[in-house]
């Protein structure tokens, strides 16, 4: 398990334990992806990254795409 820190271009809105419109929400939604979030102040937005014996280099892929995807609408 590790965390990886977001693109600083894309704005998180979550709060935890509460649905929203935010990045986690669009992971989930419109992309399949369930991924853990948190913002560490000044250090950054970051994901946390699991690794298990049926998670495949497909699976960071589309989480890295989904994520580039997010940060350019969010930049646009």
């Amino acid at each position: 398990m590790c965390m990886v820190q977001l693109p600083p271009a894309l704005p998180m809105n979550d709060v935890p334990g509460m649905p929203s419109s935010g990045v986690r929400s669009a992971l989930r939604d419109r992309y399949g992806i369930e991924a853990a979030l948190g913002n560490f102040g000044d250090s950054g937005n970051f994901i946390r990254l699991s690794h298990a014996v049926y998670s495949t280099t497909a699976d960071f892929e589309r989480l890295r795409d989904a994520v580039l995807e997010l940060t350019e609408e969010a930049q646009a």
